[in-house]
């Protein structure tokens, strides 16, 4: 993804709540896409307490639930593709860089009241792996861009 793409992008995503900050991608900082594809999504996609972000209903592209994180599930079974590269996307908007345990995409599943708690219910804790493979991957800036393989 050229940078000025991604500028463009970051500012689209700000203006919808999201947490990435001007500041941390004027200073080049960003998320390991392939990172994401290996640690974060098996996160996104496997069941967690039977449950899981892309189950129908939940954070589908497209659908009507799910808040503003969307999920495109054609990455499931197509990864290395624009489909992955949409759902790094997604995650990484939810990401805190300046503040990882403040990133609304470990908030939200936490259930926290500071984020308006989660309307799938609590998906798991701050000492579950899954918790923290997603912190690991938010605390790893890298200098960007880093697009899907």
């Amino acid at each position: 993804m050229p940078a000025s793409l991604l500028m463009g992008l970051i500012l689209l995503l700000t203006g919808c709540g999201v947490q990435v900050t001007q500041s941390s991608a004027a200073n080049g900082n960003t998320l390991s896409c392939p990172d994401f594809e290996t640690n974060v999504f098996p996160v996104i996609t496997n069941p967690i307490g039977g449950k899981t972000c892309s189950d129908v209903g939940c954070h589908i592209t497209g659908g009507t639930t799910g808040g503003g994180y969307k999920i495109d599930p054609a990455a499931v079974a197509n990864t290395n593709s624009p489909s992955m590269e949409n759902n790094y996307t997604a995650a990484f908007g939810f990401s805190d860089l300046n503040t990882p345990a403040n990133s609304r995409l470990l908030l939200k599943p936490l259930g926290a009241p500071s984020v308006g708690g989660h309307g799938g219910g609590v998906i798991f804790s701050s000492t579950d792996i899954e918790y923290l493979a997603m912190l690991a991957w938010i605390n790893n800036r890298i200098q960007g861009p880093s697009p899907c393989p």
